[in-house]
């Protein structure tokens, strides 16, 4: 097998699957210390896969502002004319559920640029 392949399986695995298994545990377990425990019926794992192979694709074809966009589409989703409600928690709970959801989605990122800096070779 060639190094560009290996490299992109390299980059995936970790961008994908590595990614999806820190983030996943990381905010299950802030879920649990801050008592959060309402869980959404989307299917989140399915969804995390998915947005962090197309982020990957989109920072490798020199097209990273798509992050931005979509980013904003998921916040803007959660948008009630209250202020932000990521779901129904309670008011005291809401913050800290705000804060879990943009810890995630960072920490799902730092992930996918991980990812692409091993599929480009280590060279950004």
């Amino acid at each position: 097998m060639s190094r560009g392949i290996i490299l992109w399986i390299e980059g995936l695995l970790v961008s994908l699957v590595l990614g999806d298994l820190i983030t996943r545990n990381l905010v299950f377990y802030l879920r649990n210390r801050y008592e959060i425990t309402k869980r959404c019926s989307r299917p989140t794992k399915l969804l995390g896969y998915l947005e962090r192979f197309t982020f990957t694709l989109s920072f490798i074809i020199g097209y990273p502002t798509f992050i931005i966009l979509w980013l904003g589409l998921k916040m803007a989703g959660k948008w009630s004319p209250k202020g932000i409600a990521i779901e129904k928690v309670g008011d005291d709970k809401a913050p800290a559920a705000i804060n879990i959801f943009l810890i995630g989605n960072l920490v799902s990122l730092l992930f996918v640029t991980l990812g692409v800096y091993i599929i480009r070779g280590f060279k950004w």
